[in-house]
């Protein structure tokens, strides 16, 4: 089945129909609202097809990935969701029906980060679709931050990534996106990571470290381990 509800155009099956009647549709349009807005970006994406996705075979065939349990939801190509329907979610994945609303928000971000033409930093991409998801964050680290790249490990990207760009909020508060979207846009495919820690400084006055201690995310004791 199809059912188009503004600029979201969703492929389920009938025993989903329910949910989707019930959805909060105009609440996702504000948080689609707010993100375009965070992204300073003009115009808006072409529509965005949510297709729930209903097996682990199935999440193969549409993403490409090998499905693990902590997985819900990718982008696909040009505006498309892939996520787990809300009749499969939790017998499928250990996420909750309740986080799908969140998880819709986080890959929002990821569509306009892509449309925006940046060069894909995971830890910024996965740090600010976080930061849509839940603009909170109480991690900390012990750790100096080793990348500003990331793609290495999804743990450091999500995690030192949401505090990374809550610190950036929290300090700068409404210039924080602005000096974030002018500091992405910067950022070409040849620098290495010197340069982008350079880059970094030079937007933000402060290094990465400083601003997630001035938010309180730096643990007490020891930085040279990479836990977080």
């Amino acid at each position: 089945m199809i059912t188009q509800k503004g600029r979201f155009l969703i492929r389920h099956e009938e025993m989903d129909s329910d949910y989707l009647e019930r959805f909060d549709f105009e609440k996702l349009e504000e948080k689609y609202q707010e993100i375009k807005a965070f992204y300073l970006f003009e115009g808006d994406l072409p529509i965005v097809r949510v297709y729930f996705i209903y097996s682990p075979e199935e999440f193969l065939f549409l993403t490409g990935r090998k499905f693990e349990s902590w997985m819900s939801a990718t982008v696909g190509d040009h505006s498309t969701i892939n996520i787990f329907a809300p009749s499969m979610i939790e017998k499928y994945t250990t996420h909750k029906k309740e986080s799908i609303f969140r998880t819709i928000a986080h890959e929002l971000s990821h569509l306009f980060y892509g449309h925006s033409k940046f060069v894909n930093l995971p830890l910024f991409n996965e740090g600010i679709a976080e930061y849509h998801g839940d603009n909170h964050c109480d991690n900390k680290i012990n750790f100096k931050l080793p990348t500003l790249i990331g793609g290495k490990d999804q743990k450091y990207d999500y995690g030192v990534g949401h505090l990374l760009v809550c610190s950036i909020m929290e300090y700068f508060r409404e210039q924080g996106n602005i000096k974030l979207i002018q500091f992405l846009k910067q950022i070409t495919k040849d620098m290495k990571e010197n340069d982008i820690f350079e880059l970094f400084k030079q937007n933000f006055g402060k290094d990465p470290d400083s601003l997630i201690k001035l938010k309180g995310g730096e643990k007490n004791g020891t930085r040279n381990c990479c836990n977080c």
